[in-house]
């Protein structure tokens, strides 16, 4: 057993004090009390806004939590449009119920390009990304329920833009992954011993790429961008069973900076990303029952850096990213019935780089981005019964 876990209570109380402040004035403001901000009341039209974020963010992850709240961490800093943003290591709760953030204890270290997975247990497992000034092995726990922050074992190498993924078992692979040159290696944590075991070799380094745990217990990876090379369409399959890769067929297109889902009859919808030829409107589903990819219906719009949400309903929303224009603000929908892609009500904001999660109302809370003007600091929230998009609320833009 490791002797790496510590929690350092300092960080903790002054943030849980600010959350319980903020949720009293929401719940003030909602009911009419005096002091109340009158622009967090629900608008003529029945909608209730979003609050913004307490930072504005691009870079980060969301991570929706067994009660139902949204963990945001970190983030590419201000500045980034010059280059000169560093990571930040603020984190903050979204509550679904009064639609408000508020600050929670901050990381131990600022990351941007990192990961953040739920555990069996409940806490959320933070590892590595790019820090301040090196790439970070380094990783950490956030428990919800005291608010408090535990650093972990490291991995045994740095790595960036890499992907993780909660096993069946409760450990967390994490494949690939950017540093100079890029990541063709996974690592496998285990929560219940803190420590770190080499999960062997992938066909070849790959960041920005996707991995998904399939039905059978396996992982798949798909596309991601090696270094020199623009995109690729390679994919491998990790089987815990065995400890062991194994290639699988490629993509139809190559493709990075994509989106995967783990659609309800098992199969992996993977869309848009960029490679050689631009913002791609293509969609392929794989069956890892065949190793088969399927082209599936193509979207209206090629983007890259965007979202995308499983519904209750098997449907699929993508939201947002970049493209020539080069940010979007639109908006589609996968029917897997038909294989066809419709295009829904577009965001209030123009969003690349944001992320989004399904509430557990059935809708989608989308936060944070880049538009042409900078880091976004504001969210919304998109209801699919009503076609329609809810975000700050006015002057709060």
């Amino acid at each position: 057993m490791s002797n790496s876990m510590t929690i350092v209570k300092s960080r903790v109380s002054r943030y849980l004090f600010g959350a319980l402040a903020a949720v009293a004035f929401a719940v003030a403001a909602a009911c009419g009390g005096g002091g109340g901000d009158p622009d967090a009341t629900a608008t003529p039209e029945g909608i209730v806004p979003v609050g913004k974020m307490t930072t504005a963010r691009m870079y980060h992850t969301l991570t929706v939590l067994p009660d139902g709240r949204v963990f945001v961490s970190g983030s590419q800093g201000p500045g980034f449009m010059s280059g000169a943003g560093p990571p930040l290591d603020s984190v903050e709760m979204f509550d679904p119920t009064p639609r408000e953030f508020a600050e929670a204890a901050p990381m131990f270290k600022a990351r941007r390009w990192h990961t953040a997975s739920l555990l069996n247990n409940g806490t959320v497992f933070v590892v590595g990304g790019h820090g301040n000034q090196f790439y970070l092995s380094s990783a950490e726990i956030f428990d919800p329920a005291t608010g408090a922050w535990t650093v972990t074992a490291s991995m045994k190498k740095p790595r960036r833009s890499h992907a993780a993924t909660v096993l069946n078992d409760g450990r967390v692979l994490v494949t690939g992954g950017k540093v100079t040159p890029y990541r063709d290696d996974a690592e496998i944590y285990d929560p219940a011993s803190d420590e770190w075991v080499a999960a062997g070799v992938m066909s070849g380094p790959r960041a920005l790429h996707t991995a998904t745990l399939l039905p059978d217990g396996r992982v798949l990876v798909a596309g991601g961008r090696r270094f020199g090379t623009k995109a690729i369409a390679s994919v491998d399959i990790y089987d815990p069973a065995t400890g062991e890769w194994s290639a699988a067929a490629d993509m139809n297109d190559p493709r990075h900076v994509h989106r995967a889902i783990l659609l309800d009859g098992g199969g992996v919808l993977v869309m848009g990303g960029e490679n050689d030829d631009g913002f791609l409107t293509s969609a392929e589903i794989y069956d890892y029952r065949t190793d088969t990819w399927t082209l599936t219906g193509s979207m209206a719009q090629g983007r890259g850096g965007h979202s995308a949400v499983l519904m209750p309903d098997g449907k699929v929303t993508v939201v947002g990213g970049r493209a020539d224009t080069p940010y979007l603000n639109s908006a589609e929908v996968w029917e897997p019935v038909t294989g066809t892609w419709s295009t829904v009500a577009s965001l209030n904001v123009f969003r690349s780089n944001n992320e989004a999660v399904l509430l557990r109302d059935g809708t989608v809370l989308v936060v944070g981005g880049a538009d042409e003007d900078g880091l976004l600091d504001t969210a919304e929230i998109y209801d699919p019964a009503k076609d329609v998009w809810a975000g700050p609320p006015a002057g709060r833009r």
